[in-house]
Formats: structure tokens, sequence, C-alpha cells
């Protein structure tokens, strides 16, 4: 019992500590950014952290309630109404700089693919993904819980460098070791050597079997760098996500801005994309923030 109330003040003074103590590093990507207060580094997997959907800004939440647990990740439905617009497809960052020993350090991405209309209600499900650091937020009518036009998810986390295949369905199909740019950061011009940070669109898949680059090491042009295909942003013409011929670099920032995975995982998630049903979201890691 004793243990118990300990447990209790600790909690309440880590929620009146992350009170008092604003995050200090804050990034935006497109159009608005979420307060999230804190975050409790002790995840529960019946239950999402109410200190993250606790308030968001242009929100006013009634209630949240879980769904199910599935793998790698918790499905919830949250009411609510809008006190602004949020505008739909769009990817909101924040970075939390709390240090005690239940909190630390993370970046968390919050991203709406549908929209909330300003002093209206509204009900949604969220998909929870700890590991990515992510919460995936979509319009729920009232005969539907599914995700605007059924769409299909390729989450890309530099927090944890994996590559994960989402359904309609809202199940975690694959979870796949990826490479990223070489520097730190949300790409800003060509050459940067940075991958792009939001949601994109896919504009093509190519066969890239016959294509070869020179990485200026002296080797000259190789050819099989890129694997079997070639996928495309339509919003950066020259990033995509492709297989390469060196996969002890997976798990790294080794690239010049794709997205890199091994032959056999491109070859295995080019056919469950589609180009106008599939959305690519790609959330930062901390040190991108730091550098950007």
């Amino acid at each position: 019992m004793q243990l118990k109330k300990t447990k209790i003040l600790i909690l309440l003074s880590v929620m009146l500590y992350c009170a008092n103590n604003k995050p200090k590093i804050d990034i935006k990507l497109n159009i608005a950014l979420p307060a999230i207060d804190s975050l409790c580094s002790i995840r529960k997997p019946s239950s999402l952290p109410s200190m993250i959907m606790e308030k968001f800004d242009g929100w006013e939440l009634d209630s949240i309630n879980c769904i199910e647990n599935i793998e790698e990740a918790t499905r919830f439905i949250i009411r609510g109404k809008g006190l602004t617009d949020i505008p739909k497809r769009e990817m909101f960052v924040r970075a939390l700089d709390v240090h005690t020993d239940s909190l630390r350090s993370e970046i968390w991405s919050y991203v709406v693919l549908h929209k909330i209309i300003k002093n209206k209600p509204f009900e949604a499900e969220a998909l929870y993904i700890p590991t990515a650091g992510t919460i995936i937020v979509y319009n729920a009518r009232a005969d539907s819980l599914k995700k605007d036009d059924k769409t299909d998810i390729i989450l890309a986390s530099k927090q944890d460098m994996k590559l994960r295949m989402i359904n309609c369905n809202d199940t975690v199909t694959l979870t796949l070791p990826m490479a990223t740019g070489k520097n730190p950061g949300n790409k800003t011009r060509s050459g940067d050597k940075k991958t792009p940070e939001g949601i994109f669109t896919v504009y093509a898949i190519h066969d890239a079997s016959d294509w070869d680059y020179d990485f200026n090491d002296g080797k000259g042009r190789i050819k099989g760098t890129y694997g079997k295909y070639f996928v495309r942003f339509k919003e950066h013409y020259h990033i995509g996500i492709h297989g390469t011929h060196l996969p002890h670099t997976l798990g790294m920032r080794a690239t010049e801005g794709c997205l890199r995975l091994h032959n056999n995982d491109i070859d295995r998630i080019v056919p469950m994309i589609s180009r106008s049903k599939t959305l690519i979201v790609v959330t930062p890691a901390m040190e991108d923030v730091i550098n950007d």
C-alpha cells in the first residue's frame, strides 16, 4: 500500500514538473504545432498516455477510449471538437526536452489524415505506435472507422530507423530496417543529403534493375545500386524508396536522401503500393530536430 502511494506521489510530481517546464525545442512541418506537454516513458500497452493527447493546439478532447491492442500499435477512439480548423494530410511535430526518472527526451509526430472543423464535434480514430514516436489520426464517420479513402500508409520513422507498411485496417503488415540521408534534419534543397519529412504521395514505381550510380569513391558507376525498384516521391522528384547493394548500411544515416531498404524488402513492398491510395509519412528523430 505504501509503495502504491509512493508511485502516485512520484507521478503527481512528474506532472507538476512538466506543467512548469515547457519543452525547449519545437519544429513545425506544414501548418501548425500541437502542444504536447509531456510524455511518459512507462507505456502500458492498453492505454495511450493521456498526457500526449490531453492538449493539442486546435483540439478540445472529451474522451479517449482504447479499441484494441495490435502488433506494435494501439487503436483509440477520440472524441471532441475543433478549436481551430485543422487541415487534413498534415504532420505536426513536437520535440520534448524533459529530464526526470520517468520522462525522457523524445520526438513525437502527430499525423492528421482528415480535417477537423472549428466548433464542430468530431470522432476520430488514432493509431498509436510508440517505437516509431508517431500518432496517426484519421476521420471516423458514424457508420465507418476507416482512413480517408481507405488509405494505406508507409511510415518511415527516423526515430527507430524502421519502415512500416500499415494497411487501411491499421494492421502493421511489415516492419523493415532502412537507411536514411547522411545528414540529419529535414530536406531543404537538392544535394543537402537529408531525407525529407512530412506526408508524401507516390509519383511512380520505376524498374531500377539497370540503374547505376557513381558514389565518387573512385569505383566509378556501380550497377544495381537501387535494387529492382525505385518508388519515387511526387513532391520530391529525386527522392524515393529503393533497394541497395550495401545492405550493411541499413539502420544508419548513409544515403543521399532516399530511403534505402534491403533488395528483398523493396521487392516485398512494391506489390503493396498504390499510386492513388498510398501515403508516405516520414517522421523525424531528435537529431533531426536539433540540427534543423
